[in-house]
């Protein structure tokens, strides 16, 4: 006779503070371009930034929004240019404080929503009947880095945008 197994409580799986909750194509654009340089065959060009970061902290919600833009040459004279954008919801247990929100959208938001990206980019370029080249599989350490430089590069002139509108606002009566 066997005995009955015993009630198991399920296993609890770690969380962390911000989880991927949707991500989703953003923005798209594809259009044909006539480009007396362009010859078939020329390499491809990417480029991928991140578009805007938004914090909503009554929803506990997080929005990173990420682009790339591809540049393929398909025939003489002509190229394909597809720039496209994806959006990842990261929610939140606790509220996001705005500099960690930042910290994660230029670290680990963009490996989580790359692949998505990716992904919208080989969509539409089938879509287009012309060959595009998948986009690479992403060098993390190489891509943060890179980011990281960008972001340094950009943020002391949006503080001091800030700082001169704050300074104005305080001296209008």
């Amino acid at each position: 006779m066997t005995e009955p197994l015993a009630e198991v409580e399920p296993a609890r799986l770690p969380g962390f503070s911000l989880q991927l909750a949707d991500a989703y194509l953003y923005q798209a654009t594809v259009a044909r371009v006539e480009d007396p340089a362009a010859k078939q065959g020329d390499q491809a060009t990417l480029e991928i930034r991140r578009v805007s970061v938004s914090i909503q902290e009554e929803d506990r919600v997080l929005v990173v929004v990420i682009g790339a833009k591809v540049n393929v040459a398909f025939r003489e004279g002509h190229r394909l240019e597809v720039d496209c954008a994806t959006a990842g919801h990261f929610r939140s247990q606790d509220p996001i404080k705005e500099a960690d929100g930042r910290e994660f959208a230029d670290n680990s938001a963009l490996v989580l929503i790359y692949p998505y990206l990716r992904a919208n980019i080989g969509e539409i370029g089938r879509m287009t009947g012309l060959a595009v080249p998948a986009l690479p599989t992403l060098d993390v350490s190489g891509t943060l880095e890179a980011l990281r430089r960008h972001a340094s590069a950009i943020e002391p002139s949006r503080t001091r945008r800030t700082r001169a509108r704050k300074a104005e606002a305080a001296a209008t009566p």
